[in-house]
């Protein structure tokens, strides 16, 4: 009985507290503006391994040197969900990086444009390309196009992409 009691007591407390800390003079009559359209980046690009997932496109950079990225996306569709490294994502040479990502559903998504930065000396080849799509997803590596204009990501697709630098000091003066 004597907890209970307590109990009960507590929650009077509780509620009295709150009560008095309600002030509706001073809360909000109209929910504030939000002050531009939230974005979600892919941190910089998180290093990751070279497995394909549905809804994610991860770069994988082999050879002598890393490389410099520019990751933008299109929206296709809505709810737009889609998130990118953005401009300027490094790329160690022997790691993979997540470069964008979209859960969308169905006819929802995003569709990827990559670029390397060019660097002086430097070669940069695409060497490899996985696909991974469908329902349940499959592998597969002949659809994979080595170089399109963009590379469209949802609930359903996703890309691993493997670039190769290879760079090449330049001759000495005096040679």
């Amino acid at each position: 009985m004597t907890q209970k009691v307590v109990l009960a007591a507590g929650a009077m407390t509780a509620m009295t507290m709150l009560a008095a800390c309600s002030d509706s003079s001073t809360a909000p009559q109209t929910p504030s503006p939000m002050v531009g359209k939230p974005s979600f980046v892919v941190a910089g690009g998180t290093v990751t391994n070279n497995t394909p997932e549905v809804g994610k496109v991860k770069i994988c950079k082999t050879g002598n040197i890393g490389g410099s990225f520019d990751v933008t996306r299109a929206a296709v569709g809505s709810p737009d969900i889609g998130t990118v490294s953005g401009l300027n994502t490094q790329i160690a040479a022997g790691t993979c990086v997540l470069v964008a990502e979209d859960n969308s559903p169905a006819n929802v998504g995003s569709n990827v444009f990559i670029s390397e930065d060019a660097a002086a000396n430097v070669v940069s080849t695409v060497t490899g390309c996985v696909f991974i799509g469908g329902e349940p997803p499959v592998i597969d590596v002949v659809q994979c196009e080595l170089a399109p204009v963009s590379r469209f990501i949802n609930h359903f697709h996703g890309y691993v992409i493997t670039v190769n630098n290879t760079y090449t000091p330049p001759p000495s003066a005096g040679s």
